[in-house]
């Protein structure tokens, strides 16, 4: 049974959109549960949006919350927007540095676009 033209541009779409999703919905759960905890605040400020990077901090509202907002977010985003994983507590780069949440998650992506 052959494809029409439009079919098969929909079908492309659809695993393209799928295959986003779902690299943006694992890389940022990665990111979220690699970051360390003490009291929370830097883990639970990770914000999720679209097209624009997120403006100052939230409450200590657990990681939990952090990753439901990325998911909720990222499924609710259109192909061809741009996904920001902002955190802006102001220990978050000397975290980054020591620990690499960030960096750690962008070589594993890069490996795997290599392979």
């Amino acid at each position: 049974m052959s494809q029409t033209t439009e079919q098969a541009a929909s079908n492309i779409l659809a695993r393209a959109e799928k295959l986003v999703r779902t690299t943006l919905l694992g890389s940022a759960s990665r990111i979220i549960e690699s970051t360390p905890v003490d009291t929370g605040l830097l883990r639970s400020n990770w914000q999720a949006t679209i097209d624009r990077g997120a403006s100052g901090e939230v409450s200590n509202r657990g990681g939990g919350a952090a990753t439901s907002e990325a998911q909720s977010t990222i499924l609710g985003m259109q192909l061809g927007s741009v996904f920001y994983l902002t955190n802006n507590v102001f220990y978050a780069g000397f975290q980054e540095l020591e620990r690499g949440m960030v960096r750690t998650e962008l070589a594993r992506l890069a490996a795997k676009l290599r392979a």
